[in-house]
């Protein structure tokens, strides 16, 4: 998985005291005060939650795709789709492209979608069109420049893949790539699709593009 380079920390060095020297009681009446102001700032400040976990609504989000119109995730509502945040500078992303086009492929004449989310800067969008051109890629895409989604979704690396039923609830999701043979991938998948429906494998990409 590929971090953002977006991610901030912010560290809090120590203060060091010598071993053996004495702290005035002045300085340490300060110094604790200091702390419970500190302790109390802390509690009072909300930290990100991690990603959206399994049973939590989509977020909502709306965006300009490829062709120039719009697509709001609302719009996915009433079909299982997978939501694939990606960018064209992250290799793992550019290496499980295929491998979404064939889920694509296979799983929408049952009602599947796959929504790949763009995250490249806005005077990349050429660079998005040749490379989703060079592997095949025809599944719809939301252009992200200000890279909203990764705030959305609290993720700091890429790639990011959700998996929502019909109802807009996320299902199931994976931090990194998926082209990877992960059973738990293909479980839920195959948990929002009709029984007997065949969930491609990755190497099955392989096969296609070898000589």
């Amino acid at each position: 998985m590929i971090a953002s380079s977006t991610f901030r920390t912010a560290r809090v060095s120590p203060t060091l005291r010598a071993p053996g020297s004495a702290v005035p009681d002045g300085v340490r009446a300060a110094l604790v005060v200091l702390l419970v102001a500190l302790m109390g700032s802390a509690a009072c400040t909300e930290l990100p939650e991690g990603p959206p976990r399994t049973g939590d609504a989509l977020p909502e989000f709306s965006g300009t795709t490829r062709d120039g119109g719009t697509l709001a995730f609302a719009d996915l509502q009433g079909k299982p789709a997978l939501i694939n945040l990606w960018a064209t500078w992250c290799p793992p992303c550019r290496s499980e492209t295929p491998y979404l086009q064939l889920l694509q492929d296979e799983l929408s004449p049952h009602g599947f979608e796959v929504v790949g989310v763009s995250l490249d800067t806005s005077g990349n969008a050429d660079v998005v069109d040749d490379f989703l051109t060079s592997v095949g890629a025809s599944y719809r895409q939301i252009l992200d420049p200000e890279m909203t989604t990764m705030d959305l979704f609290n993720v700091l690396g890429l790639p990011a893949t959700f998996i929502v039923d019909a109802e807009g609830v996320i299902t199931h999701f994976d931090l990194g790539p998926v082209d990877d043979g992960d059973p738990t991938f293909a479980a839920a998948l195959r948990a929002l699709l009709p029984e007997g429906v065949r969930i491609p494998e990755p190497a099955e990409v392989e096969a296609e593009s070898a000589p």
